[in-house]
């Protein structure tokens, strides 16, 4: 066998996860949580939502995992959303409602306020179903795809779905995790409890990519890890490591895909706030189908779900939003 001779070689840095970390990647947790009636009333002793005394097995999993996610999120203030349920004075089942009692600024501060909006709420809502995840994947998609759009490269949005059951919309997660694919987001789900999770597989890309009928194309990457939260509970260690097991290489694949080096530009902060952008929209959507006056009320205090035709009833129904914002 003779010499090998290449034409042209190119080198390309290959930088790590802490590459991006340290050099101020800044990294945004959500979180959302399963109502759907299949979790059982939490009034009921056997509910996954029942407190026992104050605790029960959604606390525990947000506890044991959004403290290992918190570390990665730069400000720390997390959206908290909900899905398979009706929030109190709202006539729709919703999969994709704000925990705190508003859509247009979902977010609270740290880990212990997202446990205690989960308290005070959890309440307060009508269980239902089915298990949807795609609005909650379709809404991150957004803000994600509103920062690349305006310029912010080293946002990276992880999102993190606990639930009880299978996914009852399936196609319809499938195209938005490949959406996503090509965006700057990583979704970890959490099964809860002990229901079959064996097709949670579905969901990733790692072996066979994903494909989407409604883009028609493949996933750009893997971007699911599911952890089944009871085979891990009692083994921090193990937890974590299963938590953390696809971000790292997720975050740096994305990154590498678009070609973004480590460093943070100074012209990547945003100037409009995409809740604002969503809100202004929003009421630009309803234009005249609504008084508004009764808008600019129920707006100021709060509106849980992003649909005007819900919005328009609960507005002459004298909607009073009791979801409280820990």
């Amino acid at each position: 066998m003779g010499p090998i001779h290449f034409r042209n070689v190119i080198l390309e840095n290959r930088y790590s996860f802490l590459d991006y970390i340290f050099g101020g990647c800044q990294i945004s947790l959500s979180i959302a949580i399963d109502f759907t009636a299949s979790n059982g009333y939490p009034r009921a002793k056997n509910s996954l939502h029942y407190f026992n005394p104050k605790t029960n097995p959604y606390i525990s999993a947000i506890l044991s995992i959004g403290q290992i996610l918190q570390e990665y999120d730069t400000d720390k203030n997390i959206p908290v959303l909900g899905f398979g349920a009706q929030p109190l004075g709202v006539n729709k089942i919703s999969h994709c409602f704000s925990l705190n009692g508003n859509i247009f600024d979902p977010e609270v501060h740290k880990l212990e306020a997202v446990l205690e909006t989960y308290r005070r709420n959890v309440l307060k809502l009508q269980f239902s179903g089915p298990t949807n995840f795609s609005d909650i994947i379709k809404y991150i998609g957004d803000f994600a795809e509103w920062n690349v759009t305006n310029g912010s490269k080293h946002n990276y949005f992880v999102i993190l779905i606990l639930t009880d059951g299978q996914i009852s919309d399936m196609n319809d997660t499938i195209d938005e995790i490949v959406r996503c694919s090509e965006l700057p987001v990583s979704i970890i789900v959490v099964g809860v409890g002990s229901r079959d999770f064996s097709r949670m597989s579905l969901l990733k890309s790692d072996i066979t990519p994903l494909y989407s009928k409604k883009y028609g194309k493949c996933a750009a990457r893997n971007i699911v890890q599911f952890v089944p939260f009871e085979k891990y509970a009692d083994d921090q260690e193990k937890l974590t490591s299963e938590t953390l097991e696809g971000l790292p290489n997720q975050l740096v694949d994305y990154m590498t895909m678009k070609k973004i080096s480590t460093k943070v530009g100074e012209d990547e902060k945003l100037e409009v706030d995409f809740y604002d952008m969503r809100k202004q929209k929003f009421i630009e959507q309803l234009g005249k189908r609504a008084n508004e006056k009764g808008v600019k009320e129920i707006l100021k205090t709060g509106f849980p779900v992003e649909d005007a035709d819900v919005l328009i009833e609960a507005i002459r129904g004298g909607y009073k939003n009791i979801l409280c914002n820990y």
